[in-house]
């Protein structure tokens, strides 16, 4: 029962990880702080998009392997 309420923790926690991170990217990509400004170029887009999933996926990875390690305590009793 511990497993099963850890991994739905894990669960609830990643899927609201990626809901943030679909909003933040969607603001930073899509967003244009200028209106009137003239368009990026596609190249300036398409570092950005790059650049916005490398973090994305760079800060997920770190989190997970801190929650495997907070998982891995709490499984054997060891609360320090």
């Amino acid at each position: 029962m511990k497993r099963f309420g850890l991994a739905l923790i894990g669960a609830i926690a990643s899927s609201a990880y990626w809901w943030a991170f679909s909003i933040l990217a969607y603001g930073l990509i899509a967003g244009d702080p200028y209106p009137g400004s003239p368009e990026r170029s596609a190249t300036w887009q398409y570092a950005q998009l790059g650049l916005v999933l490398l973090v994305g996926l760079t800060v997920y990875a770190v989190l997970s392997i801190v929650w495997r390690r907070i998982e891995d305590r709490i499984l054997a009793g060891n609360s320090r």
